[in-house]
């Protein structure tokens, strides 16, 4: 988003945005994260309904607030979805990013293994899912797919819902504010921040 053009931001967050309702609005996904997962990376993680994440010294949340921007409320739904109304308020206000055992605990991940391990990870759960008795499986679908994209208030769908009735306003805010020189100046601190760090 640094240094980008309104026409460069809308297009990123319009694709951005299909592919959160794409990956959201479908069951079964195991996310998987091999380093920082800061905003964007986070989101897509709390759309899949298993997380693992790597150990080491990696972040994971919508960090937001630390460059000047307040998470959409669909970014924000999908998070208090997985994490609680508290938990989230608290994140965003903070624009946290949790360590690998800090988010562990507050469900942001299921398993934290070692980086070699997180394939074998996700497999494991899928084979360990696939055991149970087929009708089980099949019951359980069904069951998971009327939970999360039914029409109940602050649930899966009503978020996709949210966003999808109105996907140019929020991409056009999106790339509107984003070009202001007020966030690029700050977008500018912040990598310039990031780049002293990693050295």
């Amino acid at each position: 988003m640094y240094g980008r053009t309104y026409d460069e931001i809308y297009a990123f967050w319009s694709s951005f945005q299909k592919a959160w309702i794409t990956l959201y609005g479908n069951p079964d996904h195991c996310g998987r994260n091999y380093g920082n997962s800061p905003a964007g990376g986070c989101l897509l993680a709390l759309s899949c309904d298993h997380r693992v994440m790597a150990e080491g010294k990696y972040g994971i949340g919508l960090n937001e607030t630390k460059v000047g921007i307040v998470a959409p409320i669909w970014m924000k739904n999908t998070m208090q979805n997985v994490i609680g109304f508290r938990e989230t308020d608290r994140a965003l206000q903070e624009g946290k990013l949790f360590t690998p055992p800090q988010a562990k605990e507050i469900g942001l991940v299921d398993v934290v293994a070692p980086m070699d391990q997180i394939i074998p990870s996700c497999r494991d759960f899928i084979k360990d899912y696939l055991k149970l008795p087929f009708v089980i499986i099949l019951a359980g679908f069904f069951a998971f797919r009327r939970t999360k994209v039914s029409d109940q208030t602050d649930d899966a769908q009503d978020t996709i819902n949210q966003l999808q009735s109105k996907l140019h306003q929020d991409a056009d805010f999106t790339a509107n504010f984003l070009t202001q020189d007020v966030f690029q100046n700050a977008l500018e601190k912040y990598v310039q921040a990031l780049a002293k760090k990693s050295k």
